[in-house]
């Protein structure tokens, strides 16, 4: 395997979703032959950090502009032969070519930000910009069809110069478990709560929901911007004893809580690519998700799950409702079984490495 220098300005200790898919990655990789650079503090084996001036206030901006006069240099301290630059919002820019192959690896678009998100209007700004850094390299990886139609489509990149491979998911981990107690109508979201994740339009759904079901009950795990605001929402309402507010979730509860909730909502406007959806798919659970970009990839209507449009209170309402009939119903273990062959790390990791040329 050639070696390949990973770019990133995150990686391990993950700040969102790009830099657990490297680090799940890095783990997957041949030693020596992977070597990520990023800003991230760690001690592991072949991990460069990057001391860039600015950082906490412009993030991935100033990685991006401070890489730009020394990349060259890297490439040839490190004997670097492949260069992974992972991009899209959190992502880095490229500002000129690089001396040696060149594979972008884009989690989603800001194409699919501004276009999406009504607050993130002002990100078109940096379309441009990420045109430019797609055309500059010899190879783009995307996480999923939804993106790939925006980079060529939106971005004129010719699709041949494209490849699809999604995230993978820790399949040991991610699994069905015995002898849990079901809690009985119980609705479970875990994530960022901000814009982009549509827990306004959960909640507004769940007021209808409790219109018939009075003993339903909401699970909301995680911590973002619209935390209060939802909070708010909740009391306004006067819901309160049908919403718990879980706080940050550690990894480590995830499974339990998708074996014993009735369903899990992912309400995205908008996703780069699927896990919130394929996690708790992988324990059984029963998924309802928003038909958007990067959800409907992996929430197959009626087979692994339940697709409804987004901002959509009625059907969503009635889903949950529907849910609450067959819960403690697991996903059929062919599902899964077809589910790991196309997301297991193991796997992902092999398409990985033929992608970049080995």
């Amino acid at each position: 395997m050639k070696k390949i220098g990973v770019f990133s300005d995150d990686f391990y200790p993950y700040i969102g979703g790009m830099g657990k898919h490297i680090h799940q990655l890095y783990e997957k990789m041949p030693n020596g032959k992977y070597c990520v650079f990023s800003t991230r503090k760690n001690t592991l084996p072949n991990h460069i950090q990057l001391e860039v001036p600015l950082r906490e206030k412009l993030k991935a901006i100033a990685v991006s502009l401070w890489l730009a006069p020394k990349l060259n240099n890297l490439i040839k301290e490190h004997k670097l032969e492949v260069l992974n630059i992972h991009s899209g919002p959190g992502g880095l820019f490229l500002l000129k070519k690089p001396k040696v192959k060149t594979v972008i690896t884009i989690h989603h678009t800001y194409w699919q930000q501004y276009h999406y998100v009504k607050s993130d209007k002002w990100k078109k700004i940096f379309v441009p910009f990420e045109k430019r850094n797609l055309k500059l390299a010899d190879k783009i990886i995307c996480v999923s069809e939804d993106t790939q139609r925006v980079v060529v489509e939106e971005y004129n990149i010719p699709k041949e110069k494209t490849i699809v491979i999604p995230n993978g998911v820790d399949i040991e981990r991610f699994k069905p478990l015995k002898n849990l107690p079901l809690i009985p109508k119980s609705v479970l979201y875990i994530g960022r709560i901000d814009a982009r994740k549509g827990v306004d339009f959960l909640l507004r759904s769940f007021v209808k929901v409790l219109e018939t079901e009075k003993k339903a009950k909401l699970y909301i795990g995680g911590k973002g911007k619209d935390l209060e605001a939802m909070k708010a929402f909740v009391k306004e309402k006067g819901i309160s004893s049908s919403v718990e507010f879980l706080g940050y979730v550690d990894d480590g509860d995830f499974v339990p809580w998708y074996n014993k909730a009735s369903c899990v909502v992912v309400p995205s406007v908008f996703e780069g690519f699927g896990i919130a959806a394929l996690e708790p798919m992988l324990c059984g659970a029963h998924v309802i998700a928003t038909d958007v970009d990067g959800l409907r990839c992996v929430v197959k209507d009626g087979y692994n799950g339940k697709l409804v449009s987004y901002g959509d209170e009625e059907v969503l309402s009635k889903k949950i409702l529907e849910a609450f009939e067959t819960e403690g119903k697991k996903l059929s273990s062919k599902v899964r079984k077809e589910l790991k062959a196309k997301y297991d790390w193991e796997v992902i990791a092999d398409e990985t490495r033929k992608a970049l040329g080995d």
